[in-house]
């Protein structure tokens, strides 16, 4: 596949960045009412929407990189060292990340509250993309719901933000940004279930 560059000089959509300040201000004020209240495991299986296959590589990290400009305009801080997913290397093969524990693909500490006002927080964001042009159900891994769920617990100490790029590979955008998904699904405004295990046989 071929990966598709973006601009570095990226115009910051206005209204993105008061989507994600209006976010994660909710964000932070929910976790820290509900924290105890909703039931970190994973939903039940059945009822599973269908996903398509897993994303292409250079479709994700052109996606990924694509947030990484406009979070890297919009915010002070932000830089390379952010950006922790594996798929950094593509644009960035100087220095590798890998991603596998972090359950994420950026990581950014707001140290002057640049966000909602609220200095110290930590945001966990991940990245998913398609080439069509409106958002469709994805797969998280049981690494991405777990980060998600020690956010929804910190008490608004951190907050784990799913961005969703659409048109990755002609037009792309941010086309949602979706704060805490435990609390979204408990409150009945999205949907989540599992569909497969893997199984390993004895040896």
């Amino acid at each position: 596949g071929r990966l598709h560059a973006h601009s570095s000089s990226v115009a910051v959509d206005a209204t993105v960045l008061s989507q994600l300040r209006m976010e994660t201000s909710a964000a932070i004020v929910a976790s820290a009412s509900h924290q105890s209240a909703i039931s970190p495991q994973l939903p039940g299986a059945g009822g599973v929407e269908s996903v398509p296959e897993d994303v292409p590589v250079e479709v994700g990290a052109s996606g990924e990189y694509f947030v990484f400009l406009q979070l890297q305009a919009m915010l002070p801080d932000f830089d390379a060292g952010c950006w922790v997913s594996a798929l950094k290397a593509h644009y960035m093969p100087s220095s590798p990340a890998n991603d596998r524990a972090y359950g994420c693909d950026f990581i950014y500490h707001d140290k002057h509250g640049s966000l909602c006002g609220v200095s110290g927080v930590t945001y966990f964001v991940e990245c998913k993309s398609t080439t069509l042009s409106a958002p469709i159900p994805f797969r998280m891994s049981a690494n991405e719901w777990q980060r998600a769920v020690t956010c929804h617990q910190s008490g608004g100490s951190e907050v784990y933000m799913l961005a969703l790029v659409t048109a990755t590979t002609t037009a792309p955008k941010i086309a949602k940004l979706l704060t805490d998904p435990l609390l979204m699904v408990a409150q009945g405004r999205a949907s989540c279930s599992w569909s497969e295990l893997i199984f390993s046989p004895p040896t």
